[in-house]
C-alpha cells in the first residue's frame, strides 16, 4: 500500500458509512456478510489504482465479491475533523461497493491518465482471465486486456513510484 501512495496510518470504515453503502437506498446493495474479512483483503488487494476524480483517493480493487463482482474500496487520508473523538489523520474508506462493471476496471488499467499504482501480477492475471472468459462468454469483449498491457503499466507505475520517492 504504502508504494502506491497509500499513507502508512489506521484505516476506518464508520459503521454508518457501512450501512448505508449496503442498504436497499445505495445502487449496489450487497449484504454485508461479503465483507468478513474485509482487513485482510484491503491489505492484500489485487490492485490499486489513483482515483478517476483526482481527489487524492486510492481505489483498491479486493477479491472479496458479491454475486461474482468484486469489491473495490475508495481509501482517502482524513483529516482533522471537528466530530471525530481524536484529532488524528487516518485512512477513511470512503465508498465500497461491489465493482459489476469490468470493463471499468479494464479502463483503468489502460488508462491513459496512469491509475494503475499497484498490482499483485498473480491476482491481476487471474483475475484478468477469470473474466475476460467470463465477458466473452456472453458476448462482451474485454478491451486491451492483456497480460502484456498489464505488465506494461505496472512497469510504469514502479517507475513513477520511484521518481516520487526521490522528490519526496
Amino acid at each position: 500500500m504504502l508504494s502506491a501512495g497509500i499513507a502508512n496510518l489506521p484505516i476506518e470504515l464508520s459503521a454508518e458509512r457501512l450501512l448505508l453503502k449496503a442498504g436497499n437506498d445505495y445502487h449496489h446493495p450487497f449484504d454485508i456478510k461479503a465483507l468478513k474479512d474485509l482487513p485482510n483483503a484491503i491489505q492484500n488487494p489485487i490492485a490499486i489504482f489513483d482515483s478517476t476524480k483526482k481527489d487524492g483517493g486510492k481505489v483498491l480493487l479486493t477479491e472479496l465479491q458479491h454475486r461474482k463482482s468484486n469489491f473495490i474500496a475508495v481509501i482517502r487520508v482524513q483529516k482533522k475533523d471537528k466530530i471525530r473523538k481524536y484529532n488524528i489523520e487516518i485512512n477513511s474508506v470512503k465508498t465500497i461497493f461491489p465493482k459489476d462493471n469490468k470493463q471499468g476496471i479494464v479502463d483503468w488499467i489502460n488508462s491513459k491518465d496512469k491509475l494503475l499504482q499497484w498490482a499483485d501480477k498473480k491476482k491481476a492475471l487471474n483475475f484478468i482471465s477469470t473474466h475476460s472468459t467470463h465477458l466473452n462468454a456472453s458476448g462482451n469483449k474485454m478491451q486491451g486486456f492483456s497480460s502484456a498491457n498489464l505488465q506494461k503499466e505496472l512497469d510504469l507505475a514502479k517507475k513513477n513510484i520511484k521518481k516520487f520517492k526521490k522528490y519526496n
